[in-house]
């Protein structure tokens, strides 16, 4: 409840520290389970961070400039750089420079990248029905509520 001046009220540093506790060992759990995971795969199948790449290439429904992958797959652009060189090697996505601006490459997915994004992707539907059972339906929404709204407020606030 807010006080008199309509500012809520400090929550205890008690309080605090125990969800920022609860936190950082949820996001250890997902570190080691990421772990798991590239470990378990077959050195030949993608990598977490390189799904995430051909998943943004996907979803945008054609080529992308590398800013603006890198923007759509949570990665910075001279890791995406690199990942390109090694999907690129791999047929899985071809890169074009624009004629209009030699600068300016774009990033599309091939044939044979569907294919390796569709089965990663089988993978990691398994992992999350796995992983994320511990919780009902409503609860999962209510999570993903709150997980964005705090990750709005560290943006915000850090």
């Amino acid at each position: 409840m807010p006080t008199a001046s309509g500012v809520p009220p400090a929550d205890s540093d008690a309080d605090l520290e125990a969800f920022s506790e609860a936190l950082a060992e949820f996001m250890r759990a997902v570190r080691r389970a990421r772990g798991r995971i590239a470990v378990a795969s077959d050195p030949a199948e993608l990598s977490l961070s390189q799904f995430h790449v051909l998943d943004a290439l996907e979803r945008s429904g054609g080529p992308l400039q590398v800013g603006e992958l890198a923007l759509g797959a949570g990665v910075a652009p001279p890791t995406v750089t690199r990942m390109l060189a090694a999907l690129e090697s791999n047929g899985l996505v071809v890169r074009d420079r624009s004629d209009a601006d030699r600068r300016v490459v774009h990033v599309a997915l091939t044939a044979p990248g569907q294919a390796a994004l569709d089965a990663k992707r089988t993978q990691v539907q398994a992992w999350r029905r796995a992983a994320f059972t511990a919780l009902s339906a409503a609860e999962r929404e209510q999570a993903a509520q709150l997980l964005t709204k705090l990750a709005a407020s560290i943006e915000d606030h850090v």
